[in-house]
């Protein structure tokens, strides 16, 4: 007998359901798992484990919500009473800590719990550190050069670039709320004041265009050449030239590329909780990494993955980290934020 291909076996095994649902008088979809995920990892990254892990578990419809990490606490706190996801997949640290301690997140220790690097994940396991992100500077690779465009965050601020910056807007973005405060925290961290931050962040408001609302925007705008430089994620520009021909180039800062880990939690009261177990593990398996940095621009963050085994555009980057205490950013975050959204981008 012939072997089947993982799509012919899954046509055989939706024909037993179709078959066996019809004497049943239940349709597939209501034999089938719903597995909620949200996520800000993108349509293309979502959609291919989408498709994987249904294949392999062919009772499982995964269901996934695309949004940045902002909206995805938002929506673990409004549900809190009632939750309707079963897996948070993405987004910085920061906010996974945040949620822990909100009560939002159920404790799982994964099956490579010993790989996980200090610091990037909960004691508790109520999340673990997947990826690292890095923040850099990009810009439109028509216009500019990795030499012709900003080399440092201070060179924003430069009344060259004005009205050639755009942002993903902040407050609805976990990565650029982290950027914000880490840009404060390095005058803060010389004498405990925000004051000189926030000058920072009102004269990189004063040489901004516009705030996207989407990262799909941001590229949009950054690719018609309606801005030239912003702030961002390398993941993600890299991804996006790729895969839309964006043409991106980005610039890692001499002082160094903010670094944040990416987490992963199983959401408190899943209502799938056994299923929300199998697909964190199933997308966190070192093949799994691999794959992911490999088509995705991902960068890993267990520390039992070689530099012989990572991808050759991931070799190829050195990567400088800005020095910054989480502890103390996490401290002040929201209401560094919240003197920015008052007080410098309502007066624009």
């Amino acid at each position: 007998m012939p072997l089947l291909t993982q799509s012919t076996f899954r046509r055989h095994v939706l024909a037993v359901c179709v078959a066996f649902g019809a004497a049943m008088g239940l349709s597939c979809s209501e034999q089938r798992t719903r597995l909620v995920i949200y996520s800000p990892h993108g349509r293309e990254m979502l959609s291919e484990y989408e498709r994987m892990y249904e294949e392999a578990n062919p009772h499982v419809d995964v269901t996934w919500y695309p949004m940045g990490a902002e909206v995805g606490i938002e929506r673990l706190r409004g549900e809190k009473n009632n939750p309707q996801a079963d897996l948070w997949w993405g987004g910085p640290s920061t906010l996974f800590e945040q949620a822990a301690r909100e009560g939002l997140l159920a404790p799982y220790h994964p099956s490579w719990r010993a790989a996980a690097p200090p610091g990037s994940f909960d004691g508790e396991g109520l999340w673990y550190s997947t990826f690292q992100t890095v923040k850099v500077i990009g810009f439109n690779s028509d216009r500019l050069t990795d030499q012709t465009a900003p080399q440092d965050w201070d060179e924003l601020l430069d009344k060259r670039w004005a009205g050639k910056v755009i942002i993903r807007s902040p407050m609805e973005s976990g990565t650029m709320k982290s950027v914000f405060a880490a840009m404060v925290y390095r005058f803060f961290a010389e004498d405990g004041n925000p004051d000189r931050g926030y000058d920072w962040l009102g004269r990189l408001d004063a040489n901004t265009k516009a705030y996207a609302a989407s990262p799909a925007t941001l590229m949009l705008m950054i690719g018609r050449q309606e801005g030239l430089v912003t702030l961002w994620d390398l993941t993600d520009i890299l991804l996006q030239k790729r895969e839309q021909n964006v043409p991106m180039g980005f610039v890692i800062p001499k002082s160094g590329a903010l670094v944040l880990n990416e987490g992963i939690a199983v959401v408190n009261g899943a209502p799938h909780r056994i299923e929300a177990e199998r697909f964190y593990e199933f997308v966190t398996t070192k093949t799994a990494l691999l794959h992911q940095a490999d088509r995705f621009y991902r960068i890993p963050a267990r520390k039992d993955i070689s530099e012989q085994e990572k991808p050759e555009w991931l070799r190829s980057i050195q990567i400088t980290e800005l020095p910054v205490d989480w502890n103390v950013i996490n401290a002040h975050r929201e209401a560094w934020m919240q003197y920015w959204d008052q007080h410098i981008k309502a007066h624009r």
